[in-house]
């Protein structure tokens, strides 16, 4: 079973989690999807409760989505290695 959260952040466009494999599907606002292996869970669900912190809604300090993905799993492939799916361009909105 895959989850998928679209997310209001400068860079990530949505983040998808498939349970029963640990694999984090992140795709980029530029189009880029990578899938990171090995994702708990708990650091998925920790990455939607950041997510929300960049609700309008929300009251407290915002905190940024795509520093908190690059300082949790970017910058681990060891732990999290990661494939790069082909890239798929955003149309630009001309008008």
């Amino acid at each position: 079973m895959a989850h998928k959260q679209l997310v209001i952040s400068e860079m990530i466009e949505s983040l998808e989690y498939q349970f029963e494999d640990s694999l984090l599907a992140v795709t980029f606002k530029k189009g880029q999807i990578y899938i990171y292996e090995n994702v708990p869970t708990s650091l998925y669900q920790l990455l939607l409760d950041i997510a929300a912190t960049n609700e309008p809604s929300y009251k407290e300090p915002r905190i940024s989505l795509g520093t908190s993905f690059h300082l949790l799993i970017k910058i681990h492939p060891q732990t999290y290695p990661f494939t790069k799916l082909e890239d798929f361009p955003v149309k630009e909105d001309v008008t």
